[in-house]
């Protein structure tokens, strides 16, 4: 449930050193529908360092969290993730968190808080954004990269994942060369097939963005929030 009053401060004067937040995310989908919208999520990335003569591989999670108005409105309240309070991304209206792993945020529902910009105490409004599993090994993605395979243009494919606790929705985001295609899954499905017919236009070097999403709405005073929860993988493929 979302509270929301209205408030009528205007926004804080430009800061003496902006600060660069980042916000490696992308979103499945260009948001609209809003007047304010609050995504955050996790993203997964490989690295492989060297545990004595050894190279291992292991995935390391990060988080990010944005909140945002529609049509340039001013944001003129302060906006927390459970504790953790967003700072303002280089004088924007933009709110980031600051740091780009947390883990007080990453598991579990989060309650964002909306208060006055003199008054942290309380709430003006308040709205729960649910928790998605973390999106984990994607095949055969991690197994063509162990092996230096590539994937054959001439078959379809089929790509796995193991269906996540909280439900949700797959995205998968296929940026070739010569044309991108973008697919939607049901996440407790497990797999998705893209047949022969669409890989051939999807040879030569290309990125694939699979990502796991659950969002909410809520309408409040005239106000609509639209909120969106994440996680995501991002790997480099070969389509030969």
């Amino acid at each position: 449930m979302l509270i929301l009053n209205g408030c009528g401060h205007e926004p804080p004067a430009p800061s003496d050193d902006p600060i660069p937040i980042p916000f490696d995310l992308v979103l499945p989908d260009s948001l609209s529908g809003g007047d304010y919208y609050a995504v955050a999520g996790t993203k997964g990335e490989e690295q492989v360092p060297q545990v004595g003569d050894s190279l291992v591989e292991v995935t390391t999670w990060r988080f990010y969290a944005q909140f945002t108005a529609a049509n340039d409105e001013p944001i003129d309240f302060n906006v927390f993730i459970n504790n953790s309070k967003l700072s303002r991304h280089r004088d924007t209206d933009t709110l980031r968190l600051l740091s780009a792993f947390d883990t007080s945020v990453i598991s579990g529902d989060q309650i964002w808080h909306l208060r006055e910009p003199d008054e942290d105490r309380f709430d003006i409004g308040r709205f729960i954004l649910p928790t998605v599993s973390l999106l984990d090994t994607i095949g055969p993605f991690n197994r063509l990269r162990e092996t230096k395979g590539t994937i054959r243009s001439d078959t379809a494919l089929t790509i796995r994942w193991r269906p996540g606790a909280s439900g949700g929705n797959i995205r998968i985001e296929w940026v070739a060369p010569e044309t991108t295609i973008v697919r939607d899954a049901l996440d407790f499905v497990g797999n998705f097939t893209i047949p022969a017919a669409v890989m051939e236009n999807l040879r030569g070097t290309g990125t694939v963005i699979v990502t796991r999403t659950r969002s909410i709405t809520e309408d409040v005073q005239g106000k609509t929030v639209v909120g969106i929860r994440m996680s995501q993988r991002t790997y480099e493929v070969f389509v030969q």
